[in-house]
């Protein structure tokens, strides 16, 4: 019960009961206020209005001519109550009502204002509502002031708001109520389509990533998320595909040098005093270097994965890294190395991962060169392009993406009887791409022609 106070339905049904709530109490209030404000208006005007007929008697002089007893103002229900007091504040004429309850309390009209008006308690001690009291000074012909006041009950007024506000009180909390329920149920049927894709991506596991859950029709949010859902399955798919292959790769390429290792130790055992124990342990030492060599491209790319591998960055003279890899291979190179094309070429980065980047290039571009391998650097407007080429029997066009990919060999057997791995251009595009640049197979009449192009050091 504790979670479940806590899900968007029943957050977004008890925050908009709430503010509804709120601004229903509140615009009842307003609306009471008001009501009461425009009655009490209303019957200030009427009470103004009732005590200029009796004031335009005073100014006349009717006043010598005017009843003890004034008429009724209106209906005996008003409660409209008048009395006249002369400069003394003795009563001249008055209603009968008024006289009885001991007259109307006489109101001061200050110098200046024409109308006075005040609320105050009903006359007399057995009733207890209020009154509106209206009240103006007026001149008699001999130039005598006279106070005119008629009072008017606010029982009406009282009444008519309470009814007001009993109706309000009654009809909030259903209004509000209705409101919840409504939301409830519009919200419920909103959230379910996503409740649906909750438990289809819940019953979704690491051995089944190929499943894919239903998109509803329609263009809404619900739609897009469940495209983005599969979208993500895909993603996730298509990695464990890759990890299960790179692991399956991994394992088979450190199963052959153990594999190695071990018939050249039987081999030699077997053979007695008649082995040659240094040729079989520089076989053995090979095997190792394979594994060694392996296990550290297998670690560069786990962290390549985990984020770019962050080295020593400046400014690098690529030409210098290029002629360097190349008098490194020199020794051991079955083609020849041509470096006639190499010529300036500075970029930012880290010198060491780039030297290794080119040095993945020359030995690929050496195992399968039938006799040259030729080397070229230069500017290319803001770039510098290094491209390798060897005179072997090229790249297919339907490969020549496919060579970057982790171990990734065209010829299987030639390349593991030469110590390639499969994973020497795959770190080459690694390190390229972290470093801004591009890396492919170019067009050409014969071999096969990899470039690599970076961004140029902007010379100071």
């Amino acid at each position: 019960m504790i979670r479940r106070l806590g899900t968007v339905r029943v957050r977004t049904t008890v925050a908009a009961t709430l503010v509804v709530a709120v601004t229903l109490a509140a615009a009842a209030t307003v609306l009471v206020i008001a009501l009461r404000s425009s009655l009490e208006r209303n019957l200030r005007s009427s009470a103004e209005l009732r005590a200029r007929d009796v004031g335009t008697s005073v100014a006349e002089g009717d006043f010598l001519r005017l009843p003890r007893f004034l008429p009724e103002l209106g209906d005996e229900e008003e409660g409209a109550l008048a009395q006249v007091t002369d400069s003394t504040g003795e009563v001249v004429a008055s209603t009968a009502e008024a006289r009885e309850e001991g007259g109307l309390p006489v109101i001061d009209v200050p110098v200046g204002e024409e109308v006075a008006s005040r609320t105050v308690p009903r006359p007399g001690i057995d009733d207890d509502d209020d009154f509106i009291v209206v009240a103006f000074r007026v001149r008699d012909p001999s130039f005598e002031f006279h106070t005119v006041s008629v009072a008017a009950s606010l029982e009406e007024v009282d009444e008519t708001v309470a009814a007001a506000r009993n109706v309000l009180v009654a009809t909030v909390p259903v209004v509000t109520a209705i409101l919840a329920v409504t939301t409830w149920v519009v919200v419920g049927r909103a959230l379910h389509p996503v409740e649906s894709l909750r438990s289809e991506v819940a019953e979704i596991t690491a051995s089944d990533l190929h499943r894919r859950v239903a998109v509803p029709a329609g263009e809404d949010e619900v739609t897009r998320l469940a495209r983005t859902m599969n979208g993500m399955l895909d993603r996730l798919d298509a990695s464990s595909e890759r990890q299960r292959r790179f692991v399956g790769d991994a394992a088979h390429e450190l199963q052959s040098p153990l594999a190695s290792a071990r018939t050249t130790l039987e081999v030699g055992m077997a053979g007695g005093a008649e082995t040659d124990w240094r040729a079989t342990a520089a076989d053995v030492l090979d095997d190792h270097e394979r594994m060694g060599r392996l296990l550290r491209d297998l670690l560069f790319l786990a962290r390549a994965d985990d984020g770019p591998v962050e080295g020593r960055r400046g400014e690098v003279d690529l030409d210098d890294v290029v002629l360097a890899e190349v008098e490194h291979l020199r020794p051991r190179a079955a083609a020849a190395l041509d470096t006639s094309g190499v010529s300036a070429g500075r970029v930012l980065g880290d010198a060491d991962a780039l030297g290794r980047a080119v040095r993945n290039l020359l030995e690929n571009a050496d195992r399968h060169a039938a006799g040259v391998v030729r080397v070229e650097l230069g500017r290319n407007g803001r770039h510098v392009r290094l491209v390798v080429a060897d005179d072997g029997p090229g790249i297919p066009s339907a490969d020549r993406q496919r060579i970057f990919d982790r171990f990734t060999r065209l010829d299987e057997a030639r390349s593991r009887g030469a110590g390639g791995t499969g994973l020497g251009l795959a770190i080459s595009k690694q390190i390229v791409e972290a470093h801004g640049g591009t890396i492919g197979v170019l067009d050409g009449n014969g071999g096969a022609r990899v470039a690599i192009q970076l961004p140029a050091a902007e010379i100071g």
